[in-house]
């Protein structure tokens, strides 16, 4: 069952550690905008008080340059369509607001992406906004569709954004279309659609009409990707090159990967018989050997690795941790919070 006993880290944690500066900016925004946020927080690898973890200086200072990792996700508990993004220098410091406000998000290399629904066109378009470690943007573009997942590389060169030109859910296959397009994030622009690659099955040429793709993830090398192919009611996990725009299919009912830090398995809901149509599942990419996580509700999120022996997703307004090897039960790692992201600390992207 999953564990709710712990204490779960809150948006608004306890006043007493608030300075004045700080007090105002989150008093200000909160009432200016009575909105969602996205917050960043250090990554914690166990239940510790936070020792040893480097704190934050000043409103705006970003987590992507410090030295340890930090998880950044959608607050979920002030409810309201917009969204912040904020920080916080360990559980039990206050919230930092910046900028930007964001329904999807993604941080790497020096880089982010921040989607949010136009606001005259609700479903049918949304704005995609790049910005630097200071939470600066540098470029926005628009796209169409409803937005639905984002993914930077670990390097920070390159994005992917994936959004449903027609449904809005993964549910059910056939039902539903998408477009995934990577940019350049150093640049602003668009590369490709997935759309463009060319698909080999057991070596031979491997081509639809209702090719579908979504949950682009990136290798540590900056070329490779994987992401999820749906065709006939089918998916597949595919591994494709950013440069060659080839890729081969590796696995059948493999969807929204999420690749290890350490670039061996891969985290993906795989769909089920019972229990729900989805069920986490981790693939080790040397042996194809699968290994069912304990968590048995039916989760709709591309999966986000903590750390090397562990994976966050967001289910019910809160960010859930479990064990990558199958082992333990479901802990509730962020109470009002969706849609983590790990930010690690790596070389910024280059040119």
């Amino acid at each position: 069952m999953p564990d709710t006993d712990q204490q779960p880290l809150t948006a608004l944690p306890a006043p007493r550690r608030v300075s004045r500066k700080v007090a105002f900016l989150v008093i200000t925004a909160v009432c200016a905008l009575v909105a969602v946020g996205i917050v960043v927080v250090p990554l914690l690898l166990d239940d510790s008080s936070g020792d040893g973890v480097e704190s934050i200086a000043g409103p705006l200072a970003s987590p992507v340059a410090r030295t340890v990792p930090y998880v950044a996700f959608q607050n979920a508990a002030g409810g309201g369509p917009h969204l912040e993004l904020a920080a916080l220098a360990d559980r039990t410091q206050p919230v930092t607001v910046t900028p930007l406000r964001c329904q999807r998000l993604d941080i790497a290399g020096g880089h982010g992406l921040c989607l949010m629904a136009e606001a005259a066109t609700l479903r049918t378009a949304f704005k995609v906004q790049i910005f630097d470690p200071d939470f600066k943007v540098q470029h926005t573009l628009s796209l169409g569709g409803l937005l639905s997942r984002a993914r930077v590389s670990p390097n920070g060169r390159y994005g992917s954004v994936t959004a449903f030109l027609s449904g809005h859910s993964y549910a059910t296959n056939g039902q539903f279309s998408t477009s995934t397009t990577l940019l350049d994030l150093t640049t602003g622009r668009k590369l490709y659609d997935l759309e463009k690659l060319s698909i080999t099955k057991n070596g031979k040429p491997f081509r639809a009409v209702d090719f579908n793709y979504w949950g682009v993830t990136f290798a540590n090398d900056g070329k490779r990707f994987y992401v999820t192919l749906a065709s006939g009611h089918k998916t597949y996990l595919i591994e494709a090159d950013l440069q060659t725009r080839r890729g081969r299919v590796l696995r059948e009912n493999v969807e929204c990967p999420a690749l290890s830090p350490d670039n061996t398995r891969i985290a993906f809901k795989k769909r089920v018989d019972s229990g729900g149509p989805w069920r986490f599942t981790v693939l080790d990419l040397a042996t194809m050997r699968e290994t069912p996580l304990a968590e048995t509700r039916s989760v709709d999120d591309q999966a986000a690795w903590l750390d090397d022996d562990h994976v966050l997703y967001g289910y019910k307004n809160a960010v859930w941790s479990i064990r990558a090897d199958g082992g333990d039960h479901p802990r509730m790692y962020l109470a009002g919070a969706l849609s983590p992201t790990v930010v690690r600390p790596t070389q910024p992207a280059s040119t």
